[in-house]
């Protein structure tokens, strides 16, 4: 079969929220090769060929099939965080442009991230692998909380606590372990302050681009990721600190070429590192990024892949852009249509929700199980802001759910 013009993508699984990148290949003329069996978000239509395969990291992956259809295409790459080490692998095997297999296993590792960050002088919390009570009591053993914790290899803000002593720790660890592959947990000190993600862009090692996007979490563990939002002028300082602290980390992380996404508590004069990985943003931060910014992380995802070179970054279209997710519980009622959201919202983009009708929305343990979001642009982040927790509120009364 002829090479397609824009180039042949094999994408080796895409988690949830990921339709815009593949509208983005699209408009770029990419032709798309989907291996995923596993995913619960399903692209297969949006894909040129699909191809039902494990991808996973650490799972029994046809190694050998994945990588003969990454030699019948031009580049990888995976919107997956659980297949970041085998996208690495069949890159490495193809001879195309990855992140590196070290980057990506560290990707997968919040002790890796840990670990490596005490080994290079990298600001980031005092922290230990849990794998046993025992660890637990080691790490306050004459300390005072509060702390996190967390999976050591989960995604998506999964079974992230806040613990104020040991007792409390103890407690959750049953259900820490549960949501990690390797029922192994991680307990860091809680590190106060605003949050923001960096996306950057690693070429070749050396970072070409970087955007800050800011963030907020709530929902009842307090670490649900509740909205982020991108300013078209950023204050310089900030973006600063975000471009140095990439070149550290990527550094460290041995990063050939990918889009990260990294995030980090803002202290004076410095970020601490909370954890990253090499992949763009999830949560729609690439959509909003693109509002505000003019930056598209999908096709500088593709170009990297394909060894092109990155497109000119276009205009902004608004001096702000966020996403608002609805942390709720409750059943769903019905199907709510967004025209009866959005009349007289013109400042919101979209607004939908993620559950279906006759879905009860139990405890809320990770970003996964929000039940609606609205995005939009506009001039004035208080306008932006009112218009986003209107359209959440009317999803809300409609959807029949209460929120946090």
């Amino acid at each position: 079969m002829p090479r397609a013009a824009g180039g042949t993508l094999l994408v080796l699984g895409a988690d949830a929220l990921r339709e815009r990148a593949f509208a983005v290949w699209a408009r770029e003329g990419r032709r798309i090769l989907l291996a995923d069996g596993v995913s619960a978000a399903r692209y297969d239509h949006l894909a040129d060929e699909c191809f039902p395969l494990e991808v996973r990291d650490g799972e029994q992956v046809d190694l050998d099939r994945l990588v003969a259809l990454a030699r019948r295409s031009d580049g990888v790459t995976t919107l997956a965080d659980a297949s970041l080490a085998t996208a690495a692998r069949v890159a490495a095997e193809a001879g195309v442009p990855g992140p590196g297999l070290h980057a990506a296993e560290v990707s997968r590792s919040k002790e890796a991230q840990r670990r490596l960050a005490l080994e290079h002088g990298i600001p980031s919390p005092r922290a230990a692998a849990v794998r046993t009570r025992d660890d637990i009591e080691a790490f306050f053993d004459g300390a005072p909380g509060p702390a996190v914790l967390k999976p050591t290899d989960a995604a998506g803000s999964t079974a992230v606590h806040l613990v104020v002593d040991e007792h409390e720790a103890q407690r959750l660890w049953p259900e820490v372990r549960t949501f990690s592959r390797s029922a192994t947990g991680i307990v860091e000190d809680f590190v106060p302050g605003p949050e923001i993600s960096v996306e950057a862009t690693v070429r070749d090692g050396a970072v070409v681009a970087a955007s800050v996007t800011r963030k907020e979490t709530g929902g009842p563990t307090g670490f649900i990721e509740v909205q982020h939002t991108v300013r078209r002028n950023e204050l310089p300082e900030l973006v600063g600190l975000a471009e140095r602290a990439i070149e550290r980390l990527a550094a460290a992380w041995r990063v050939e070429t990918a889009v990260m996404h990294v995030e980090y508590k803002v202290r004076p004069a410095e970020l601490v590192l909370i954890e990253g990985a090499v992949r763009p943003g999830g949560d729609l931060i690439p959509d909003v990024l693109a509002l505000a910014r003019g930056r598209d992380l999908y096709g500088e995802q593709a170009a990297l892949a394909l060894g092109e070179e990155l497109a000119a970054r276009a205009d902004g279209r608004a001096a702000f852009a966020a996403v608002r997710f609805l942390v709720a519980t409750g059943t769903v009622r019905r199907f709510v249509p967004p025209a009866s959201v959005l009349a007289d919202l013109p400042l919101v983009d979209v607004a939908n929700q993620l559950v279906q009708p006759g879905r009860r929305l139990r405890e809320v343990l990770g970003n996964w199980n929000r039940a609606a979001y609205a995005l939009g642009h506009g001039a004035d982040l208080d306008d932006l802001q009112r218009s986003l927790v209107e359209a959440l509120s009317r999803l809300e009364r409609a959807l029949g759910v209460r929120s946090f």
